[in-house]
């Protein structure tokens, strides 16, 4: 199973509500921590259990007396997913191989008006907090690219607006996500908003190491 951006979101939270609690989970609790029903949330629950990233179990209902509710407990292989990707900072070796790759992949898609999906699909595999905000913002920079080296470059420079890193990238983020809200003919996706929601909440789990990576990267881009 293509472990999709959404899937990805559910499977985080329960991994991250079980990591604090070490109780199962139940789907409503998740459904309430994300927004949705929880309908929606069993449904994605069952696929994710289907393919062996949580595992079912069952728990009295504390609401009636001898009956019991499903609940559910992340696998081994949703653990170590998301520790792999908890990992400290990347070598700046490693980060610099990181940044030619997205920077390369950005240049393709935005000069031959490729679909950005592929970039998309690369943020479900990445090891590092801080690879997948390099490539959230590599799909933000597709989008400046497309609308010419002014806007572009005034964009970028808005990372002036402050000298505190996480405030420099969230406001050319945002500034990014104004434009593409503004220009949509219709209302923004639930995926990209789903990436936004992924992009910040890595962005403030990053240490300074990793936020100045990533302003060096816009810088260069």
């Amino acid at each position: 199973m293509k472990l999709t951006n959404r899937r990805k979101q559910f499977l985080e939270e329960i991994v991250h509500m079980y990591s604090k609690t070490n109780e199962p989970v139940h789907y409503s609790d998740i459904a309430e921590m994300i927004g949705v029903s929880k309908w929606t949330a069993y449904d994605v629950l069952k696929e994710l259990e289907k393919h062996d990233f949580l595992k079912r179990t069952y728990a009295v209902n504390p609401n009636e007396t001898g009956r019991s509710i499903v609940v559910y407990i992340p696998t081994d292989q949703s653990k170590n997913l998301f520790a792999q990707q908890g990992k400290s900072a990347p070598a700046e070796e490693e980060w610099s191989q990181i940044k030619n790759e997205v920077l390369a992949f950005v240049s393709r898609t935005s000069k031959d008006e490729q679909p950005i999906e592929p970039l998309l699909s690369m943020m479900t595999n990445v090891h590092y907090k801080v690879e997948l905000c390099a490539y959230f913002i590599g799909v933000l920079l597709v989008y400046l690219n497309r609308q010419g080296k002014t806007i572009k470059e005034l964009t970028v420079n808005l990372i002036h607006v402050s000298d505190v890193p996480i405030i420099q990238l969230s406001t050319v983020v945002g500034a990014v996500i104004g434009m593409i809200i503004d220009s949509a003919s219709e209302e923004i996706s639930p995926d990209m908003v789903d990436l936004v929601k992924q992009f910040m909440k890595a962005l403030q789990e990053l240490n300074e190491v990793e936020c100045q990576y990533l302003i060096g990267f816009l810088k260069e881009a």
